[in-house]
């Protein structure tokens, strides 16, 4: 049994060390990964408001269409639809940190700044993310190659932020509860 192998034992591979802890594409992923971490949000900012956007201007369009047939009445929910599928398009882009995402985000949060009183400072928070010069730097070919070359690179979220997230779920969660049970006496 000396000259048999092993069918059990595992199969030899080259090794090959790990990441080079001290290299340039690491410094510079870790020098950027927070903006990273803000960019891709935007892209889920923006698949929020595709998503909101969707729905009403759907909804409008069955209820308008419905009630009325011409098609004048029809122009702002049909335009509303397109803006929907054009920010939920950018939200995807921007979750991917796609470099061709840069001009329609800042033409998107544009948008926004003149959909008083909710889009305006989500807009404007967009723009002052995405003008920074790191989120340029985040949304460049060159930091893909970077994100490529250092997948082993990820964000934790800080516990605090964890902590506050459970907070204003069980507060939201008894004020519908204490709602509810107010309502009903």
């Amino acid at each position: 049994m000396s000259g048999a192998e092993n069918p059990f034992a595992p199969p030899e591979t080259e090794s090959h060390p790990g990441p080079v802890e001290d290299s340039a594409a690491l410094r510079t992923r870790r020098e950027y990964l927070e903006t990273e971490v803000q960019v891709r949000a935007l892209g889920s900012v923006f698949f929020v408001v595709g998503t909101v956007v969707l729905g009403w201007s759907a909804s409008i369009l069955v209820i308008v269409g419905r009630l009325s047939s011409r098609s004048v009445e029809l122009l702002v929910p049909s335009v509303a639809l397109g803006v929907s599928v054009a920010f939920l398009a950018l939200g995807f882009f921007l979750r991917r940190l796609e470099p061709r995402a840069f001009w329609p985000a800042i033409t998107g949060a544009s948008v926004l700044l003149f959909t008083f009183p909710v889009g305006t400072p989500i807009g404007l928070y967009v723009l002052l993310v995405l003008l920074r010069p790191k989120s340029r730097q985040v949304l460049s070919a060159h930091y893909a190659e970077v994100r490529r070359a250092t997948p082993f690179v990820v964000y934790r979220t800080p516990m605090l932020v964890w902590a506050l997230l459970g907070l204003v779920l069980v507060s939201f969660t008894a004020l519908v509860l204490g709602w509810r049970f107010w309502v009903s006496r």
